[in-house]
């Protein structure tokens, strides 16, 4: 199991090598040589997941013998779970499916049947409970049961306009789920305790047509850049971080008021009182 000191890093001048830094020492102390070139990197405290061109491997992390190795086929991404109980998600050879595998006992469970069109982005909760997808038109995210293989939640991100999404990512407790696109807008959407008993296997085309919509939203100022979101707590309030390629970092507050949400954003000065702070 690693602690927080070590570092995965993948150089641009070597695309198939992984070294694995320690902050402490200021060493590399392992390094790990791919066949082709790294695309992507997750892991978690006993198992690391690698993407390259042509497949994804899976590592035990104290050993680093190889475990399993998966097939990509169009969409070369993704997906393992931020705790131990190592849930690797990936994208199945069928039209608008994603394969899981139990990275613990090492088998597969049930595949997921979530949208009729190609998936475009995924994201597993932290426990790996949760999986939130959507296909490459963008207008819907949806949210299956990782265990039951059920669609729990199906949100409409914009009825008409369709979108790349950039990052899909779960709050930490799963209240929330968050997602960026190329419009440049932020959306959270809310996973309700009490969710539809409609849904479940449903077969998405027959969805009812009142999709919830995302409970806040905001226009972010790098609109045409690649983004990534994390969920942050700081000082007891939830907080959304949201990185562009162009390494401009932009954050919100989650303001609840009663029955509303909204995003509140966090001043440049503030942001700069709150990294110092930390």
């Amino acid at each position: 199991m690693l602690g927080s000191y070590f570092l995965f890093i993948v150089a641009k001048e070597s695309p198939r090598r992984l070294d694995l830094y320690n902050l402490k020492t200021e060493k590399v102390c392992k390094t790990i040589y791919m066949d082709m070139r790294i695309l992507g990197v997750k892991h978690n405290p006993k198992r690391l997941l690698i993407t390259t061109e042509d497949s994804i491997h899976l590592f035990d992390l104290e050993s680093f013998q190889t475990l399993q190795k998966f097939p990509i086929y169009n969409l070369r991404i993704a997906d393992l779970s931020q705790d131990e109980a190592s849930v690797v998600a990936y994208p199945s050879s069928t039209q608008g499916e994603i394969r899981v595998f139990d990275a613990i006992n090492l088998k597969h469970l049930k595949p997921l049947r979530i949208h009729q069109s190609s998936i475009a982005r995924f994201s597993l909760s932290p426990d790996g409970s949760l999986l939130a997808s959507a296909s490459k038109k963008g207008t819907v995210i949806r949210v299956a049961d990782v265990q039951k293989g059920e669609i729990l939640y199906s949100f409409c991100r914009s009825l008409v306009k369709e979108a790349q999404i950039y990052s899909l990512v779960f709050s930490q407790d799963k209240e929330f789920l968050s997602s960026s696109s190329e419009t440049g807008t932020l959306h959270l959407f809310h996973l309700a305790r009490k969710r539809s008993k409609f849904l479940g296997n449903v077969i998405p085309s027959l969805e009812p047509l009142d999709r919830p919509k995302s409970v806040a939203s905001c226009k972010l100022e790098t609109c045409e850049e690649d983004t990534k979101i994390a969920f942050k707590t700081i000082d007891g309030e939830l907080q959304v971080l949201v990185l562009s390629t162009n390494g401009k970092l932009e954050i919100f507050r989650v303001v609840r008021e009663g029955v509303e949400t909204r995003f509140h954003r966090i001043s440049k000065t503030a942001l700069f009182e709150q990294i110092l702070e930390l």
